[in-house]
């Protein structure tokens, strides 16, 4: 079975650590594809979309997962998200133009569940498409479906 999570996620523009105990109340909400900044057409600056900012997504799994295995996929996040499921720290994850897979058949719970991504946009040299000439924007956000 396969559960959209694209609805609804809280949004907060910037990271602060206490956020993984306690989610501000001054949050936005946003549906998923997300850009992080609607920029003008004529001028910016690419420190506008450099940034680290945070999501949060409250869910229920709606089949029952008793001995099956869970996967949460990202399609698309620009460019790396440290990603949390019910307080555990899932690990940084890579993904610029490709999908993320990680299995989180230990952490979900059927109801209750909390994932909270927290999303670094900025460039790193270390990961293509950066390191080179790029004559393109890569812009920020989950802006692919979850």
């Amino acid at each position: 079975m396969k559960q959209p999570l694209n609805f609804a996620w809280e949004y907060v523009d910037n990271y602060k650590e206490e956020y993984l105990k306690s989610f501000p109340k001054e949050h936005a909400l946003v549906d998923i594809p997300h850009s992080l900044v609607d920029l003008p057409y004529n001028y910016f600056d690419e420190s506008d979309y450099q940034k680290i900012v945070t999501y949060r997504k409250q869910f229920d799994i709606k089949e029952k997962i008793s001995g099956k295995t869970i996967l949460l996929k990202f399609d698309g996040f620009m460019l790396k998200a440290r990603v949390y499921l019910n307080g555990k720290d899932l690990g940084e994850f890579v993904s610029g133009y490709i999908p993320i897979c990680i299995n989180i058949t230990e952490q979900a719970k059927q109801n209750g569940n909390e994932l909270i991504v927290v999303l670094d946009s900025h460039e790193d040299p270390n990961y293509p498409p950066f390191g080179y000439a790029v004559d393109y924007l890569t812009f920020s956000g989950i802006y692919r479906e979850v």
